[in-house]
């Protein structure tokens, strides 16, 4: 089975996720992004592939050092992900938000779904059916509603 490393690097929190398949066994909240952080990681899981969500200016050796040991995804705008994102601009999508709206998507398909992201600014994620995703801003909140 494969193991994976998941890093998400948000605002206010560092965490690092493994998963053996697609079962979450453990998070863990790092410190920091220094290398040696990462590497404890990847000594810790062995982990076949990796991948990166940020939306802060993290350490630069991460990629590098993730690219290095692992089959390794940094997560953006231009991924290739299971929905559509007809917005202007999808480089001002966050990998934070594109991340859980695949989540919803992936975990549960065909149901209607609506997910919170508590951060600044509110995220709201309402999936129906398929994978079309419409994307609109009002009063500092984001609101993605997946059509039918």
């Amino acid at each position: 089975m494969s193991t994976t490393l998941c890093f998400d690097f948000g605002n206010t929190r560092l965490k690092c996720a493994y998963f053996s398949g697609k079962e979450l066994q453990k998070v863990i909240v790092l410190d920091n992004d220094d290398t040696k952080t990462i590497q404890e990681c990847i000594d810790t899981f062995h982990p076949e592939r990796s991948i990166l969500s940020s939306v802060i200016h993290h350490n630069p050796s991460v990629e590098k050092i993730l690219q290095e040991t692992t089959r390794f995804h940094k997560l953006d705008h231009n991924s290739k992900v299971p929905i559509t994102t007809p917005v202007g601009k999808p480089d001002t999508i966050g990998a934070d938000r594109l991340a859980l709206s695949v989540a919803a998507v992936d975990l549960f398909p065909g149901k209607i779904i609506l997910s919170l992201d508590w951060d600044q600014p509110l995220l709201i994620i309402l999936s129906i059916s398929t994978k079309n995703l419409w994307v609109a801003e009002f009063h500092r909140a984001w609101i993605c509603v997946l059509n039918p």
